[in-house]
């Protein structure tokens, strides 16, 4: 592995750190090849504990395949082998499993109505709490994310709601800062990886959403004061500005937040699954027309 375009991912633990990886190349944790780095005098600033380096030409490590002893030579003929039916179905996570999203969701109940404001102009009432998820797919979710936390070695508890059109997964926990710790990136592989673990269980997929401690909705109003924010400065300085690299997530709140303003123009750009956002003037003054026009 060379040190052109590694790739380094971190956490508490070295299966957090292998989660992240595995989510960020869409692969199952098993198959990430990576080599553990030891931090030594502080040249990784980080305040996680275990740091891993994928190379990003070649995530996934060979695996070798097994190799049974032939049975031996029965001298005399042996009694017809009894067939059992297993008691459940076993289905392995494989790279296959993390390719296309179904696109048809089975086994998702019908949402409720939403409900409106008894009075015009009257303070919106709180949202009535989500039905607690049941059937086939909800208990396949509770064994999955009990899995995935179990890989993260996280004692998280999970409660799973019926959501309109998804299943909605709120875990909660001694562990939830760390959780929600670095952009909430431990809490997003395991949303991104919990609909191909379920999928793996039942042969088909659900979409989720998997939150803690309102995570998301506090991300999304910080990304949108960013956005503001820049959009200013922009607008004052009149260059474009590139915000960190993100996920697609993030990068689609950056630019609803900033779709209405005819000022400036949002553009994502760059590779990968993380890309950069910029936010350039609409109208960009070409060079020297200040000097031109004084």
């Amino acid at each position: 592995m060379t040190n052109t375009g590694r790739r380094f991912f971190s956490g508490n633990t070295l299966e957090q750190a292998v989660m992240q990886a595995a989510s960020h190349y869409q692969i199952d944790p098993d198959e990430v090849a990576y080599r553990k780095i030891e931090k030594r005098h502080g040249f990784l600033k980080t305040r996680r504990g275990v740091v891993i380096d994928v190379d990003p030409d070649n995530p996934r490590r060979a695996i070798e395949p097994e190799v049974v002893a032939p049975a031996p030579v029965e001298l005399e003929e042996p009694d017809p082998p009894e067939v059992t039916e297993p008691d459940e179905e076993l289905f392995v996570l494989t790279a296959q499993d993390l390719g296309e999203e179904p696109t048809e969701v089975a086994g998702i109940a019908t949402p409720a109505e939403p409900t409106t404001d008894p009075e015009e102009g009257a303070a919106a009432a709180p949202a009535e709490p989500l039905p607690e998820a049941t059937g086939e797919m909800a208990e396949a979710a509770r064994e999955s994310v009990e899995t995935l936390l179990e890989v993260a070695g996280m004692e998280l508890k999970a409660d799973i709601f019926q959501g309109d059109g998804q299943l909605e997964i709120e875990l909660s926990g001694p562990g939830q800062q760390e959780l929600v710790a670095d952009r909430g990136s431990l809490l997003l592989a395991i949303q991104h990886l919990l609909p191909r673990t379920i999928r793996g269980l039942t042969g088909r997929s659900v979409p989720c959403r998997v939150d803690s401690g309102n995570f998301h909705k506090m991300q999304e109003e910080s990304l949108e004061r960013l956005a503001y924010k820049v959009a200013e400065e922009v607008k004052q300085e009149e260059k474009p500005r590139s915000l960190d690299p993100m996920n697609p997530a993030e990068r689609r709140i950056i630019h609803l937040a900033l779709a209405d303003d005819g000022e400036v123009v949002t553009e994502s750009h760059g590779r990968g699954f993380f890309k950069r956002v910029s936010i350039r003037p609409a109208r960009q003054r070409p060079r020297g027309f200040d000097s031109y026009n004084r």
